[in-house]
């Protein structure tokens, strides 16, 4: 599906608005830690690559985070992955590119968070602050259309599962026993796998990422 820079932009200001005003009621709105969207631009019809909520902007950023006000473009991405400011999915670049075809430096992803907070640290995030994004994680889904979404971490399922929006492939094994997940989110595919900071051996890894993307 086309993008134009015009709707992707629409999007971007729409939800953008919206997030801003879940942040206004948090408890995190006295904070100076902002919230951000996107790290990329948005592309329908492309894979979301999701995390679970947005650190610095930068790596000079410290501690005051700005709150993003326009959408990025393919070269601030690019930019902050050279700086090295997304390690986790340096470290998963061989196997995105083995499992999905996916080569982060081609840009041919979305890439969001479920909580669109920022905080120095994800253990920092006030009880209500996942939950609070959902609704905007929806739309943002939605109105992309993605081929398929992929989440880094068990926080995200725990969080996901709790809306009854996330249904399993295999309804007979425990979601929250395993490293890994397959199944749907508001109708979309939706994947699961460790964190790349997991301690876990590379063969192990690597056949975890072959089980999730086998399921059908």
């Amino acid at each position: 599906m086309a993008t134009t820079t015009d709707q992707s932009s629409e999007i971007f200001n729409q939800l953008l608005k919206k997030a801003k005003e879940k942040f206004k009621q948090s408890s995190l709105s006295k904070s100076k830690w902002g919230l951000s969207l996107c790290a990329t631009p948005i592309q329908m019809g492309k894979p979301i690559i999701m995390g679970i909520n947005w650190g610095g902007g930068s790596i000079g950023d410290k501690n005051e985070y700005k709150i993003q006000e326009k959408m990025p473009s393919e070269s601030d991405f690019q930019k902050e992955l050279k700086n090295g400011n997304y390690k986790f999915l340096t470290r998963s670049k061989q196997l995105l590119e083995k499992h999905r075809q996916l080569r982060i430096d081609d840009d041919e992803f979305n890439y969001t968070n479920l909580c669109l907070f920022r905080t120095p640290k994800a253990s920092e995030l006030p009880d209500d602050a996942m939950d609070s994004c959902i609704e905007i994680l929806q739309e943002f889904i939605k109105k992309i259309e993605p081929d398929w979404i992929l989440s880094f971490g068990k926080s995200n399922v725990i969080t996901l599962g709790k809306t009854k929006a996330l249904i399993e492939n295999n309804q007979n094994s425990s979601t929250l026993s395993k490293f890994w997940f397959s199944g749907k989110l508001w109708g979309y595919k939706f994947y699961s796998l460790p964190h790349p900071n997991a301690r876990l051996k590379n063969e192990y890894r690597n056949s975890i990422w072959k089980n999730v993307f086998s399921c059908k």
